[in-house]
């Protein structure tokens, strides 16, 4: 399972839980779990719900990146998820970068 799919997967469902990302993509449910927070945490999922089961859903920053490209590329919108699914993971991971450079300075 690529993140892109897994976001791709995401965008179309509009919210999931980590059982129907198993279901989905044939790996254990903890996997996908585990996949769901490490997006979390970098900033591309938000969770609702609880205690369990959670459901996660693209942020809101991800969400408005994603309507800006809905109504600028209209039927070849297919093409752009892709490419937001890569984007998104490419640039939260390098602001994520900077948040754990930032924290080690602050920490010295």
């Amino acid at each position: 399972m690529r993140q892109e799919e897994l976001i791709a997967f995401i965008i179309e469902q509009g919210s999931v839980t980590s059982g129907e990302v198993a279901e989905r993509f044939n790996v254990p449910v903890t996997f996908a779990h585990q996949v769901l927070r490490r997006l979390k945490d970098r900033g591309i999922l938000e969770t609702s719900g609880g205690p369990y089961p959670y459901t996660f859903h693209l942020t809101s920053e991800a969400g408005e990146l994603l309507q800006d490209l809905r109504e600028s590329h209209g039927s070849r919108a297919w093409v752009f998820l892709l490419g937001l699914g890569i984007g998104l993971v490419l640039g939260f991971a390098s602001r994520g970068g900077n948040k754990d450079d930032e924290s080690e300075k602050d920490a010295d």
